[in-house]
């Protein structure tokens, strides 16, 4: 299993045969988040795409404790 890191945030990745894509999903957080890819590059933006997002997500007024 491969993994990515971006600003102190890892992904596993793995390769879907039925989807025929890489599938990635954040560890160690507490939520469920996936992204995808064609290309490494793909998925690379995806991931990074997604982390921006999740960080943006937490900082919401609404959802700071």
């Amino acid at each position: 299993m491969k993994t990515m890191t971006y600003k102190g945030y890892t992904a596993e990745i793995t390769y879907s045969d039925e989807d025929n894509c890489f599938v990635g999903h954040l560890i160690n957080i507490d939520a469920i988040v996936g992204f995808h890819g064609d290309t490494d590059e793909e998925l690379r933006n995806a991931f990074e795409n997604m982390v921006e997002l999740y960080i943006e997500t937490l900082e919401e007024p609404e959802n700071l404790a």
